[in-house]
């Protein structure tokens, strides 16, 4: 899942009933708090949320999503507030089959998220994804009057450039 596509299933969750129940955080703060929770669930964890099981999150909580986050963000106060609502959005909307053992996974961590950004030492933060090398031309390209890469010896614009015309 993109980046894009992240931050619109995160804008979803502040919009809905559930999102709009977290306190103590203000809309633009939630939005990238559970953007991160996403992205630890994708891409270190594997799969979309509500196909995870409580073991999975449990290693979310408690491994992968303090490597996204700075001690100093202001959502991470209330992370685990956030994750719990955020699981019942998604039970609102589809099926969440391992409900039960995520529900007991996000109270087991109860009260260590914030203990566990702080201890997370600074060379194991993650940031986000590393920046895409630009593509780059295998062959290079053939300019007008350049001899024609066919071997006819005459120039491209006298002799291949016409068909592609």
């Amino acid at each position: 899942m993109n980046d894009a596509q992240l931050r619109l299933e995160a804008v979803r969750f502040a919009e809905s009933a559930a999102g709009q129940m977290v306190m103590g955080i203000e809309r633009n703060d939630l939005v990238e708090g559970v953007r991160r929770f996403l992205a630890a669930c994708y891409r270190d964890a594997g799969g979309a949320p509500h196909l995870l099981d409580g073991e999975a999150i449990g290693e979310v909580l408690s491994t992968h999503l303090p490597r996204r986050c700075w001690p100093k963000d202001p959502f991470v106060p209330v992370m685990e507030s956030i994750v719990a609502r955020y699981f019942t959005h998604a039970e609102e909307s589809r099926l969440v089959a391992q409900i039960f053992e995520i529900r007991k996974a996000i109270e087991d961590e109860r009260g260590e998220f914030e203990r566990r950004v702080r201890m997370v030492p600074e060379n194991e933060r993650r940031y986000d994804e590393e920046p895409v090398a630009p593509i780059e031309r295998k062959n290079v390209k053939v300019g007008r009057n350049d001899p024609c890469p066919c071997g006819s010896g005459k120039k491209y614009k006298q002799c291949c450039q016409r068909l592609g015309e």
